[in-house]
């Protein structure tokens, strides 16, 4: 921007939208017989592009906001409250601004619930799979969550849509993952509605294959009279889980005959990666693509595949940082990771693989100070955890970050007499793994700094922060935990009762 001295603009005694060179607007909430202005919305301004913080501010009583001028330039005006969605499309506004610039207007729906169980064929809770919502018109999940020890699930901000579908992904839970297959649940989501839904999983077809076929292409010497360790290897990869590997019977491998011919067999149905080595330790590693083997297959073509180029930025909310940020895309499908490194001041990122397929994957940026909001590719937003990849949308995006932490605090009580359980143990369990604290003489806590997710909190009497990073303290009998969701921006008070750690053991 050319020229920008932004300060908040207090709304008590604002007579019209659109008033001096700033910008304004109103947000409202649609509701059964009309529309009613919403306050309390929190109200970002920032330089788009660049993702520079200009103006935070909430919405007054009639609904309206106002930052003051003079803006000359691109900006996003995001909008967001806790328990709320846009009625459609995105929950922001860009323009190009030069001198007064709105009113903007957005519409917020109360948000709705999904949450429920998954259990197997034999009626266990299903822990560490992953449920996907998706809707018409929809290129990926709009929402997506796993499970957790009990089996349960929450996805949560959701809007009003028709025509959904509640699904299960398996692929995280291993080698059990060939065993079983999901059973979608058809739902339609209203307004502010919180559902319960119970998911199934029935067990699956299994049976052993047989691929035939030819390597080519790959620019590597067949196997010959050298000894076991010289010429060219195919691998087959099951793709159940993040790096590819580890699925139902392992990984296979087949030496290329001088042809580039190979035969595999003894190969479970499902997705595979496939990969050629050359020679004893794996030099001149060749990716060859993923396939569906889900019948014998005669006569299978494998060539080298195309890199995808990866590009785009890193934009954040505030100021960002110095030095360069490290995000990474994994695939919740199992075709590994790639990472990416951006520089201040620009942020740019770009990177060719020739590995990647188009799938979902999840977003992970692993710093303390920002999480990733969301993500953009090929024009399209999409939360974190499901980030929906082709070839062409992989050549613009974007990774929003955002500063707008929560914080969590409160008091540990010994007993449900309420005595304070001095300096006991404190342990957060969530998406960046388990954070703890001490807490003081009053069994006060505090947490900052966290990003949204789910989470799970307990408290133990003389346990150690290495101790309660395992599960073992976490799954004892009598262990009060605590589960609940976290927004961003969110300031969380929780009473937390204990239980001695002596107990169960």
């Amino acid at each position: 921007m050319r020229s920008v001295a932004l300060a908040t603009l207090a709304l008590a005694g604002v007579a019209a939208l659109g008033a001096a060179d700033g910008v304004s607007g109103r947000v409202w909430l649609a509701a059964d017989g009309g529309e009613s202005p919403l306050p309390g919305v929190k109200v970002v301004l920032s330089e788009r592009g660049k993702g520079r913080l200009l103006g935070v501010t909430r919405t007054d009583a009639q609904g309206r906001f106002a930052f003051a001028g003079p803006i000359d330039g691109p900006i996003r005006v995001q909008f967001s409250r806790n328990g709320y969605t846009p009625a459609a499309g995105d929950d922001y506004r860009n323009a190009d601004c030069s001198g007064p610039c709105g009113p903007f207007e957005m519409e917020l729906v109360r948000a709705a619930v999904l949450a429920g169980t998954v259990r197997d064929d034999l009626g266990e809770p299903v822990v560490d799979a992953r449920v996907h919502l998706q809707c018409e018109g929809d290129e990926g999940p709009r929402a997506s969550a796993p499970t957790d020890e009990q089996g349960r699930f929450r996805l949560a901000g959701l809007a009003p849509a028709a025509g959904c579908t509640v699904d299960v992904d398996v692929r995280r839970m291993g080698p059990r993952a060939a065993a079983l297959d999901a059973e979608p649940v058809e739902v339609e989501i209203g307004a502010g509605e919180t559902r319960e839904l119970a998911l199934g999983l029935r067990a699956a077809q299994t049976a052993s294959l047989r691929v035939t076929g030819l390597v080519q292409g790959a620019g590597l010497t067949p196997a010959g009279d050298e000894g076991p360790g010289d010429g060219a290897y195919l691998f087959a990869y099951p793709v159940l889980r993040r790096g590819g590997g580890g699925g139902p019977g392992g990984s296979r491998r087949v030496r290329l005959g001088p042809d580039g011919a190979f035969k595999l067999e003894g190969l479970h149905p499902g997705a595979y990666v496939f990969r050629v080595q050359q020679g004893r330790r794996g030099r001149d590693d060749v990716y060859l693509g993923r396939h569906e083997i889900r019948t014998n297959v005669d006569g299978l073509t494998l060539t080298p595949q195309e890199p995808w180029l990866l590009a785009g930025r890193v934009e954040f909310d505030a100021d960002p940082p110095e030095g360069r940020v490290l995000v990474t895309l994994v695939s919740t499908e199992g075709g590994g990771a790639v990472g990416f490194e951006a520089r201040a001041p620009e942020f740019v990122i770009r990177s060719a693989r020739p590995d990647l397929e188009a799938g979902d994957y999840r977003a992970e940026y692993r710093g303390s100070d920002w999480f990733i909001r969301e993500v953009e590719a090929g024009g399209s937003a999409y939360p974190p955890d499901a980030v929906h990849l082709d070839a062409a949308s992989a050549g613009s995006l974007v990774f929003r970050l955002s500063a707008d932490m929560a914080a969590i605090r409160g008091r540990v009580k010994a007993d449900a007499a309420g005595h304070a359980a001095s300096h006991y143990r404190v342990a957060l369990r969530g998406p960046r793994g388990v954070d703890s604290v001490q807490a003081d003489q009053d069994g006060r806590f505090e947490f900052e700094k966290v990003p949204p997710g789910d989470y799970q909190i307990a408290a133990w009497e003389g346990e150690t922060a290495q101790a309660v990073r395992g599960d073992a303290v976490w799954q004892r009998a009598g262990q009060a935990v605590r589960r609940f969701p976290v927004e961003a921006g969110a300031e969380i008070e929780i009473d937390l009762t204990a239980v001695a750690s002596t107990e169960g053991r």
